[in-house]
């Protein structure tokens, strides 16, 4: 009898506890609890509380994002700029395109779409590491592997030779 006892007041205890059970409970639990040791130490050891270690964010993520996100900005942005700078620099205007530029970046700077403060789940993650390390090692996705890399050769090119081509075809 003492043994199924033991265990309808364990099953009591965490609600016991919790402050669940109504007086005529209590009072059974309690004077179970003085004559049972092991009933006791169980419910000593529910009443301590646990330390559940919280990890930390890892900021590393934002890093990997914020780190491909510069690469595909750079690759896409400075051979326009070079070709621009070709072109305005024949027409003297090369103080406008500096001050729109300068203008240009720092609203993008500004812009909330470059704010990186956001929870990635682990699909996403292990997509942003082989990502990250695929443009490291110069084989990425499609814009990293053919067209990517073809952009900055391509665009100073077609500063220098659409003009040609548009005299070459209107004379």
């Amino acid at each position: 009898m003492k043994e199924l006892e033991c265990y309808v007041i364990r099953d009591l205890l965490p609600n016991y506890i919790e402050g669940l059970t109504c007086e005529e409970t209590n009072d059974l639990i309690v004077d179970h609890l003085k004559s049972c040791g092991e009933c006791r130490k169980l419910c000593e050891s529910y009443k301590t509380e646990l330390k559940i270690p919280v990890e930390k964010p890892n900021t590393d993520d934002k890093k990997i994002i914020k780190g491909m996100r510069f690469k595909f900005l750079w690759y896409l942005f400075w051979p326009m700029f070079y070709g621009a700078t070709l072109q305005f620099r024949e027409e003297g205007s090369l103080e406008f395109l500096i001050t729109a530029l300068l203008i240009t970046g720092f609203a993008l700077w500004q812009a909330p779409v470059l704010d990186f403060d956001f929870d990635i789940d682990d699909t996403k993650k292990s997509f942003y590491e082989r990502e990250e390390r695929n443009i490291n090692s110069g084989n990425g996705s499609f814009f990293t592997q053919g067209l990517f890399w073809l952009i900055p050769i391509i665009i100073p090119i077609l500063f220098k030779a659409i003009p040609i081509l548009i005299s070459y075809f209107n004379s």
